[in-house]
């Protein structure tokens, strides 16, 4: 549970890395809450780094592009 993970150690965050899951792919290609997850952060007054951390599922221009665009939608949700 990334929430729960997150509010339990709130105190030693120094960074935050992002990926979704299954298998560590693109941030909003997966199963994770990401609006949930990043409203939660901001809620915090969190000032610090939040790094996109994955394996790409497509390294094509193309794939890049729709990563960017699957961020956008999260950016958007908030």
């Amino acid at each position: 549970d990334v929430l729960a993970g997150l509010a339990d150690h709130w105190d030693i965050i120094a960074a935050i890395q992002g990926s979704d899951v299954p298998g560590r792919i693109d941030v909003g290609a997966g199963t994770l809450d990401w609006p949930a997850i990043f409203g939660l952060i901001a809620a915090r007054g969190y000032a610090g780094l939040v790094e996109v951390e994955h394996e790409p599922m497509d390294r094509s221009a193309q794939g890049e592009a729709r990563l960017v665009e699957r961020l956008r939608a999260i950016t958007a949700a908030l």
